[in-house]
């Protein structure tokens, strides 16, 4: 899975040109979005993978019980990996904003 990969450089962890890409589809897909939808989808960019990434380092710490692993330190890799995409969302969760706000 991507999440167990090595990490990516930093600067390619977030791309706010294909958040835009994704958001136009959406919009043009025709499923209709209400205002709160528009106003909270940046949030789960952020969230859901600082939760995911909280969830892979307390596994990690409590010895693999949740999530099935190939390698020792998978888990810990996992949630690195995670965390390092919440921290690239959250930083670009002004513009996200900004885009779901049009």
């Amino acid at each position: 899975p991507p999440e167990t990969e090595p990490p990516v450089e930093k600067e390619e962890a977030f791309d706010l040109d294909l958040f835009e890409a994704f958001y136009k589809g959406l919009l043009h897909s025709g499923i209709p979005l209400e205002d709160k939808e528009r106003q909270t989808l940046p949030w789960g960019l952020v969230l859901m993978p600082l939760l995911h990434g909280l969830r892979a380092l307390t596994d990690y710490l409590q010895n693999d019980r949740y999530y099935k692993t190939r390698y020792p330190e998978e888990n810990l890799r996992r949630a690195e990996n995670l965390l390092q995409n919440s921290e690239a969302s959250w930083k670009q969760l002004p513009k996200m904003l900004e885009i779901c706000s049009k």
